[in-house]
């Protein structure tokens, strides 16, 4: 249950990181990806998917999530002046 979670060090965007708690069974796969558009504009995206095993439903109130899964999509755009 979420009472024995295990917090995880992931990956993120620039300037910013990301420690996801898990419980349950199940895996999480992202993927980060960057496109440098010229040498002032960089877009960065990190899509990521996590599917539990033998949950029907995770989180709670609003972020309540009827099914097994749970994506996510980020998106920066970084500049430089």
């Amino acid at each position: 249950d979420y009472s024995s979670r295990v917090y995880l060090y992931e990956n993120d965007l620039s300037y910013s990181f990301n420690i996801p708690a898990f419980y349950d069974e199940g895996f999480r796969v992202y993927l980060i990806t960057h496109c440098q558009i010229t040498r002032a504009v960089k877009i960065q995206c990190k899509a990521g998917m996590t599917k539990y095993f033998h949950l029907d439903q995770t989180g709670s109130g609003d972020s309540l999530i009827q099914g097994s899964y749970k994506s996510e999509i980020r998106i920066q755009i970084l500049c430089k002046i």
